[in-house]
């Protein structure tokens, strides 16, 4: 099993901008140990509810390590006295005050995944692990990732960066505020619910139609068969309770979460539905 790195605490130093997203708004802040992060704590909607999307985030970290999938380091953020100017902020305004601990990721240099450009083929000839984009898809479709995939203005959200690496370029996963069935299924999901389908995931969208035709048959399907033969036996509840409880988030845990958790993303029959739904999807390309 993969090691996931401690989760650290850092503090604010400045605030650079708020982001103007239809989530929750990510500030962009500089912290003391001199990286930039985009840091969350959005209670706009259902104040005590929606703080669970900040453990989804870091559940969501946990698990991505452990499948050994790029996405950004994270840390528990401590806004600072003096760090910002609430005239910067719109959407954070009203709760941001100092002493508050928000989930930060941090900065890595890259461009975001889009609908117009996907992947120019100067980076997809360059990608140095093209299966990781199966990877990431397989791991939205366990952890029921109601964001990456979802249409939105005539194209579809990636929360997807490709970013150098290595001489050449790779996938790196990012915002995972939305998985357990996001906003709409808070505290709501179980093994039967919602039921895995690759309607409104990656697999639908044009940027990965792109990456698996560069891939061929072969390449794909040994791929899925590394994820659910493999990958998916390097990750475990304990694990990911062992770091956040290394980390000891200061929001509200959600109730029963750890019972939860386990039962829906380790539950023998939905894993098999799961395979069932990825291998049937990938036969069809």
């Amino acid at each position: 099993m993969s090691q996931v790195p401690a989760i650290r605490y850092v503090r604010t130093v400045e605030c650079i901008e708020e982001l103007p997203t239809d989530g929750h708004a990510p500030m962009k802040f500089k912290c003391d140990d001199g990286s930039l992060y985009y840091c969350k704590y959005r209670k706009k909607l259902r104040p005590v509810e929606e703080l669970d999307c900040l453990w989804y985030e870091l559940v969501g970290h946990i698990l991505l390590r452990q499948l050994d999938l790029p996405t950004p380091d994270v840390a528990l953020v401590e806004v600072a006295p003096d760090s910002f100017d609430r005239s910067q902020l719109v959407q954070n305004a009203s709760h941001l005050k100092p002493g508050v601990v928000t989930f930060g990721s941090r900065h890595v240099p890259g461009s975001l995944v889009n609908e117009l450009f996907g992947f120019p083929s100067r980076v997809l000839e360059r990608l140095t692990n093209p299966e990781q984009l199966i990877g990431i898809a397989l791991f939205d479709l366990w952890v029921e990732n109601a964001d990456r995939g979802r249409p939105v203005d005539g194209g579809h959200n990636y929360n997807l960066l490709w970013a150098p690496h290595e001489g050449g370029y790779r996938v790196v996963a990012i915002d995972h505020a939305f998985i357990l069935g996001g906003l709409a299924g808070l505290r709501t999901f179980h093994p039967g619910h919602p039921r895995p389908t690759v309607k409104n995931k990656l697999f639908r969208t044009k940027p990965f139609h792109e990456v698996m035709a560069h891939l061929g048959a072969d390449r794909r399907t040994t791929a899925v068969n590394q994820f659910f033969g493999t990958s998916l036996h390097r990750t475990s509840a304990d694990a990911v309770f062992d770091a956040l409880d290394q980390c000891r988030p200061p929001w509200p845990e959600p109730p029963n979460f750890r019972a939860r958790l386990t039962d829906f993303l380790w539950n023998p029959e939905r894993l098999a539905l799961l395979e069932s739904v990825a291998r049937s999807y990938f036969h069809q390309l």
